[in-house]
């Protein structure tokens, strides 16, 4: 059950505009979608995004450089009715370097406002972090220069850090974590760790914001190390 106040952040998203074609088709954004893991209606099915970097004998040809890139339709919009959320089925982050820290940035929500994309857009970049035994989820607040930019982008500049929030996800050998819920209307973006912490990131009051682009990857790459990375299930992508 989603906390209380995930459910009254998320208030139905009356209409969205239809700024966005989808590139190349969204059926591209998970990697597996087995029967087995298709959940419950509650839940959704099942969209599995694999980002963990093994060593190349074990990964074989895959490539990690790829991001998992979903645009936001009408059709996903309103099937989404202003919340989504990500489990995670596994969790590395320990490069065998003897490190007490690491951190990967590995996903990417970018929104767009009725302006239209190339009039600056807002980030909400999501990290996982270890320190030490703790895990937990890094939520950075940003604006850049257009709606859908990345740090995985080669342009050379460098977005306005808003704010942060860590959120606690537990500890790193626990086996089992909580889901974070996500969730935005035309006020901002709720992110929250279930029966944890939450953060609230407000947009901007002159003009109206929606979601615009979802990337799943290692957005930076000199981040990419053995046996760091996350597996994720996106329930409500079931399909994408």
């Amino acid at each position: 059950m989603r906390s209380l106040i995930f459910v009254l952040l998320l208030a139905p998203m009356l209409s969205f505009a239809n700024p966005i074609s989808t590139v190349g088709g969204n059926r591209e954004f998970c990697d597996d979608q087995p029967p087995d893991k298709i959940a419950d209606e509650t839940k959704g099915g099942g969209c599995e995004v694999d980002m963990v970097a093994l060593d190349k004998a074990s990964r074989g040809t895959e490539s990690l450089d790829r991001l998992h890139d979903l645009m936001f339709d009408d059709a996903l919009l309103t099937r989404l009715n202003g919340a989504l959320w990500f489990q995670t089925w596994k969790l590395d982050l320990d490069s065998g370097a003897g490190l007490e820290k690491e951190e990967a940035m590995l996903i990417e929500l970018s929104f767009v406002s009725d302006a239209g994309p190339s009039f600056g857009g807002h980030l909400l970049a999501i990290s996982f972090a270890r320190n030490r035994k703790d895990a937990a989820i890094v939520a950075t607040w940003l604006t850049t220069p257009y709606a859908g930019w990345s740090f995985a982008s080669e342009e050379a500049y460098v977005p306005q850090k808003l704010v942060s929030a860590v959120l606690p996800l537990g500890m790193v050998d626990a086996g089992w974590f909580p889901d974070v819920d996500i969730g935005f209307d035309e006020k901002g973006v709720f992110i929250g760790v279930e029966g944890g912490e939450s953060r609230f990131f407000a947009f901007p009051d002159n003009a109206h914001w929606r979601p615009y682009r979802l990337r799943n990857g290692f957005v930076i790459g000199s981040q990419i190390k053995s046996s760091i990375g996350a597996k994720l299930n996106w329930p409500l992508l079931y399909g994408y």
